[in-house]
């Protein structure tokens, strides 16, 4: 007699994957209906004239996790990929910034450290460099996230960026 395996009935309907390689994420019921076979994470980087397939997969998983965290927010209408500031007197592209929802134009902006890029002495000086052109010459709130951290816990570093958020929209209404 062989042992059987009994699956459990899905939570969820089978909306297929996106149509995106490497990604090929499921799609939700949203994608679905959207009708273009991508996922809502490559939609956000194509709307913002990017190739989505190049987006690392600590980016994709922070994405999806902040989206799993509020499934009332669509990411791609609060968040911007790669975004463009002056800063130092140089252009600068951070990440990701949540760039909706905060009052009086302010921003906070992610930025996803991956050891090769990030792990060098020259290169944390740069980063150090960069990060407080950013925040004097734009008046970000810039919060840093090491590919690591996310791949091991997503969850915990997307709760991070809306407990900052919430902090944010506190500290301006008490102003």
């Amino acid at each position: 007699m062989t042992d059987q395996i009994l699956l459990a009935p899905a939570m969820t309907e089978d909306h297929g994957r996106c149509k995106n390689e490497p990604c090929k994420q499921p799609l939700s019921a949203f994608d679905t209906a959207v009708g273009d076979g991508e996922c809502e994470v490559c939609r956000l980087f194509r709307y913002a004239g990017q190739d989505p397939v190049g987006v690392s997969w600590p980016e994709r998983r922070l994405l999806a996790a902040l989206s799993s965290t509020r499934p009332d927010l669509l990411v791609s209408d609060y968040f911007a990929p790669q975004y463009e500031v002056i800063a130092g007197g140089h252009r600068r592209r951070i990440d990701l910034v949540l760039v909706a929802l905060l009052p009086a134009g302010r921003k906070i902006g992610i930025e996803v450290d991956g050891f090769p890029y990030h792990s060098s002495q020259a290169a944390l000086t740069s980063d150090h460099r960069r990060q407080r052109d950013i925040w004097r010459d734009s008046r970000f709130t810039l919060l840093r996230f090491s590919a690591q951290e996310i791949n091991v816990n997503p969850l915990a570093c997307a709760e991070e960026i809306w407990r900052v958020y919430e902090a944010e929209c506190r500290a301006l209404l008490a102003a």
